[in-house]
């Protein structure tokens, strides 16, 4: 789940040695975040993707087909020489509402070196990763906070009802 990294207005007067390295920072931010956000996230992996694309609103609607009942425990058909019982099934659906959230993060501004090589090791790199770690374990605890409210009961083990 990249974000949207948007420079500050002073990027642009920079007098930097190699220009198209500082074009690509964008680029190297959200490579580090695609590299770490998998370590962080866990209840994802519970979910998988969701089919949503920009400018579909700020609800999201899913209609999911449900199988129809098991309505017996026994069955019992009646003879091949009398008139055959018949079962007769439904399929329906369930529609489910999610409203989409969205969150900003950013750090303090640094102090730009002229080298940029040097700009991204000692400082960059490290305070974006860091800031990743925060972005993946925040979006870990949302979707962890969300299945708990969704779940009217709960149990813990080993402590009872």
């Amino acid at each position: 789940m990249p974000v949207i990294y948007n420079q500050p207005a002073s990027f642009g007067n920079a007098t930097v040695e190699d220009t198209q390295r500082l074009n690509m920072l964008p680029f190297y931010l959200v490579r580090n975040e695609v590299k770490q956000f998998p370590v962080w996230s866990v209840f994802d992996q519970l979910y998988g993707d969701i089919p949503w694309q920009p400018n579909e609103g700020n609800t999201m609607r899913g209609v999911t087909p449900q199988r129809s009942p098991v309505s017996r425990s026994f069955f019992h058909p009646n003879a091949i020489t009398t008139v055959p019982r018949k079962d007769i099934y439904q399929v329906t659906e369930s529609v489910e509402n999610a409203v989409l959230y969205a969150h900003n993060y950013e750090s303090f501004q640094f102090n730009y070196l002229p080298s940029f090589t040097v700009f991204w090791k000692n400082y960059l790199q490290f305070a974006n990763t860091d800031i990743v770690r925060q972005i993946a374990v925040s979006n870990n605890q949302f979707i962890e906070t969300m299945m708990w409210e969704g779940s009217p009961y709960y149990y813990i083990a080993g402590v009872g009802l």
